[in-house]
């Protein structure tokens, strides 16, 4: 949904270049998110376990990364 916002504000990484536009790009997202809830919807239990297992562990390297990152920028 965040998406939709952005694009509705014209926000970009850079200003200087113009932004990709067509028409119903809006629904773009919208669609992404019923097709996830229905993949989620037929996902038996081992595969919604083995998914989230997956997120906490990327989600813990994303945190050690973060965190070593900024020790190693703060020690130059």
């Amino acid at each position: 949904l965040a998406a939709i916002v952005l694009n509705r504000r014209d926000i970009r990484s850079d200003p200087a270049i113009a932004g990709f536009k067509f028409p119903g790009a809006s629904i773009i997202p919208i669609l992404a998110i019923i097709v996830i809830i229905w993949i989620l919807a037929h996902a038996t239990w081992k595969e919604l376990t083995v998914t989230a297992a997956c997120l906490i562990f990327a989600s813990l390297l994303y945190l050690i990364r973060q965190f070593f990152g900024s020790e190693l920028k703060n020690s130059n």
